[in-house]
């Protein structure tokens, strides 16, 4: 009668049972048939904690994490959502604590073992490549990831590019996220999916450093399927929100949802600006919701 079931349907009773994990893992023992489902459900968000420093490079790190799917190919396949996080030192560097190093071609090697993967989040890390690494292989994109979430990170733009470049985004969150200006000579044009609906990069810090924030180049590249749009604009007057909202309407018609932040760029790496929202006509746009952030004045 157990080996009659289909896999669909062990899977479906599995996740019916989501929320006991005793019972998962009693019917984790009861046949090999009820291992992989079994395992999934209990399994299937999955956070890797990224130590710094580590005291075990081989487990708490992207790379071990890889190794464990590769080891367990049958929980891989479903596995839907995985975290990347982390753990921040004690040691604190100017006005902030140190966040652990992440190269992006350890996140894309953890993607590449998780055949369905379709949530990714990135938080409290360095991201950073550089051109020695050499390019990713522009054929080889992940087509599974729908959201893509990076949550209070540090990442020069050439990183960010080959973030968006190699996966096929249809929501992507930038939150407490600060973007420097990349030192390589290879520039990439940020490059999104017809298929994205929500860019938010309203809550992004632009280090000083940085030579022209990437507004422009973002703003020009944003597909026509966006429905949902939030940038960091460092708008300085009122009239330039009309600009854009103008140039945005014409450009990406199917757009709903609109914030425009101009609290400035940040003067420290860590620095995080007090926001408040700002009410302004709506009368001839299109938008269903239009938001304006300026800086808090106390």
């Amino acid at each position: 009668m157990d080996g009659d079931l289909a896999t669909e349907l062990r899977l479906s009773i599995c996740q019916y049972l989501s929320g006991e994990k005793a019972t998962l893992q009693n019917l984790s023992l009861v046949s090999r048939n009820w291992l992989a489902p079994a395992q999934a459900c209990m399994f299937e968000k999955i956070g890797a904690c990224v130590l710094f420093p580590s005291k075990d490079d081989n487990t708490h790190s992207p790379a071990g994490l890889s190794r464990f799917f590769r080891s367990s190919p049958h929980l891989a396949t479903y596995v839907r959502e995985v975290q990347i996080v982390g753990a921040y030192s004690l040691i604190t560097c100017g006005f902030g604590a140190l966040y652990p190093l992440l190269n992006v071609e350890d996140i894309f090697e953890v993607v590449s073992v998780i055949p369905n993967l379709h949530i990714l989040t990135i938080r409290t890390c360095e991201v950073n490549a550089g051109p020695s690494k050499g390019l990713i292989d522009p054929t080889k994109r992940c087509l599974s990831v729908r959201d893509l979430s990076l949550l209070r990170i540090g990442v020069n733009d050439f990183s960010l590019w080959l973030l968006l470049d190699r996966f096929n985004v249809v929501n992507l969150y930038v939150d407490g996220t600060t973007i420097y200006g990349s030192k390589d000579t290879i520039k990439l044009s940020p490059s999104y999916s017809v298929a994205t609906r929500t860019l938010d990069l309203s809550a992004v810090e632009y280090y000083q450093s940085h030579p022209t924030p990437l507004s422009a180049d973002v703003i020009l590249s944003v597909p026509d399927s966006l429905k949902n749009f939030g940038i960091s604009c460092n708008l300085k007057e009122a009239k330039e929100v009309e600009t854009i909202c103008v140039f945005l309407e014409t450009s990406v018609p199917n757009l709903e949802h609109l914030c425009l932040d101009y609290t400035g760029i940040a003067t420290e790496k860590i620095a995080r600006r007090w926001r408040k929202s700002v009410k302004i006509p709506k009368e001839g746009t299109s938008f269903y919701v239009l938001v304006v952030y300026s800086m808090l004045t106390i």
